[in-house]
């Protein structure tokens, strides 16, 4: 994982069906479950910018009909940790979300040359048997073998340097026809460049100056080979190996070097031509991969960590599917795993175990939720609010697994999962039930008072009180609607969670009854879209 975390997808995943946008329709919040929709409205408002459109209305519908799906406090968890939620139209490009990370300026601060020394030395003993095989398809061989090793080695010791490739020439220098991945390619300083975007002088002079960092005497001793060897070979003919010489004196940066002889590695940074900006960016080929994938159109969301920065991409053509909720198990899973290590080093055993029985046994929730343990937890996590059933039934170690990230996620955000529920549950009863009398609830609640005119905090009474009320209250707002005696309400309030809540910590007495009562009567007047 690079220094910003973040998941790549590939679609290859298995997509839920859209939300229903049919009217009329419960509202989503209704004010039962304060916050959750005011969560995923301050995520979205984030993450608008000057250079993208934003969704637009039926957008913003359909991601709230999806996240609201998922639990108020994983909701209110995730905007407290400034989750900016994108919606990437069609034509607009990555780096204009501000999701990047431009290293300008930055990226000396990354150059290990210690370590590249290091890891030349571990590699001598290879290097030493290609140098020595005779045979060309062994050396070859041998030749991929290293290359393969020296990228392992480098991304598990980041040290501002990759391997060699070729392969973003369409992005960073689209004129340049694609060298050979061939191991036993031999491109000068200047083409290594090019393929890195390094377009002006000054940019590959930059370049060059990284390059001799990075690789300090290795550098000159790959020229100083190339020399000797087109010396034996233009050694019967003088006037063109003098010719030859005096180029690679006044221009070295065009001399053939033997990358996997030498190990000789490159800057890990790309310049990213303007687009959207006014200048050129410079990423690393986790970026860069990233800016591939979205033009590629095989990207349809994405998680980015910058600088303290959580930035959750959607593709236009996704927020109707399960991408947003996949995405922002993404969030909780790498978050916590960062900021809550002891907890998520108590589940870190069990992801692995269930991970590996799942691909053992073929029962993974979907096929990519094989790919790694990331995008297992992620899949368990869409599942886990689209498709609950199925996934405990399927894999009840990962329906537990997500449950344990859930509850504590609505723990830090200070909410009751449980409380959430039954009040979830009651508003839907009320959707269901018929309007009834408004009177008739009203002298229901004088009945319960009198009943129980005072109930002490924490207490189940005080819970059967409030809830009480509460439903009453709904049912009551509601049935005046219904009724034609009143209209609806277009904002149903500040919702009834926390109210409730307290009612249950600290006791209600007969004015607490009511007052609860009064305001789920301002929600049951919004249960329902006009």
């Amino acid at each position: 994982m690079s220094a910003a975390a973040y998941t790549r997808k590939v679609i290859i995943r298995r997509s839920l069906a859209p939300a229903s946008l049919s009217k009329p329709r419960p509202r989503a919040d209704s004010g039962v479950e304060s916050g959750k929709l005011e969560a995923v409205h301050t995520m979205l408002d984030r993450g608008l910018t000057p250079q993208l459109k934003g969704p637009d209305e039926e957008q913003r519908s359909l991601l709230d009909a999806r996240l609201s799906r998922v639990d108020r406090g994983v909701l209110l968890w995730a905007e407290a940790q400034g989750v900016r939620l994108q919606v990437l139209q069609s034509g607009e490009e990555l780096d204009a979300t501000g999701a990047l990370r431009d290293l300008t300026g930055k990226f000396e601060q990354r150059l290990k040359p210690d370590t590249v020394e290091k890891l030349h030395e571990h590699l001598q003993p290879l290097t030493e048997r290609i140098r020595a095989e005779k045979d060309p398809d062994k050396a070859l061989s041998l030749r991929r073998q290293k290359r393969n090793q020296l990228a392992e080695l480098l991304t598990l010791n980041p040290c501002g340097a990759a391997v060699f490739t070729p392969a973003f020439a369409p992005i960073l220098a689209p004129g340049i026809s694609s060298l050979s991945a061939d191991p036993g390619e031999t491109p000068t300083l200047k083409a290594m460049a090019m393929y890195h975007g390094a377009d002006s002088p000054e940019e590959q002079a930059q370049f060059f100056s990284w390059m001799e960092s990075l690789n300090g005497e290795r550098l000159a001793q790959a020229r100083q080979a190339t020399v000797e060897e087109k010396s034996r070979m233009l050694a019967s003919r003088p006037e063109a190996l003098q010719a030859w010489l005096r180029q690679a004196e006044e221009h070295p940066e065009l001399v053939p070097l033997d990358v996997t002889a030498h190990t000789l590695v490159v800057p890990d940074a790309h310049y990213l031509g303007a687009n959207s900006r006014e200048q050129t960016m410079l990423l690393d080929r986790s970026d860069l991969v990233s800016v591939e994938g979205w033009r590629n159109g095989d990207f349809r969301g994405q998680w980015f960590f910058l600088e303290g920065k959580t930035n959750l991409l959607i593709r236009d053509s996704a927020v109707e599917l399960d991408t947003p909720v996949h995405e922002l198990g993404h969030v909780i899973d790498m978050t916590l795993e960062k900021d809550a290590p002891q907890f998520y080093g108590s589940l870190r055993p069990r992801i692995e175990k269930a991970h590996y029985q799942a691909r053992l046994n073929g029962n993974a929730i979907t096929s990519y939720a094989m790919a790694n343990r990331r995008e297992y937890i992620a899949e368990g996590f869409a599942a886990f609010y689209e498709t609950p059933a199925e996934l405990r039934k399927i894999d009840p170690e990962l329906f537990g697994l997500v449950e344990e990230m859930v509850e504590f996620c609505c723990r830090q955000a200070g909410a009751d999962r449980v409380l959430d529920q039954k009040l979830q549950k009651m508003w839907k009863d009320a959707v269901a039930t018929a309007p009834g009398e408004p009177a008739a609830l009203r002298a229901q609640l004088e009945q319960q008072v009198q009943t129980c005119p005072k109930a002490d905090g924490l207490s189940s009474t005080a819970m059967a009180a409030a809830l009480g009320a509460s439903r009453l209250g709904l049912l009551a707002g509601a049935a005046d609607v219904a009724l034609g005696l009143l209209p609806a309400l277009a904002s149903p309030g500040p919702g009834l969670a926390d109210p409730v809540q307290q009612a249950y910590r600290e006791g209600l007495d007969a004015e607490g009854q009511r007052r609860l009562f009064d305001l789920a009567y301002q929600s049951g007047r919004g249960l329902l879209l006009a």
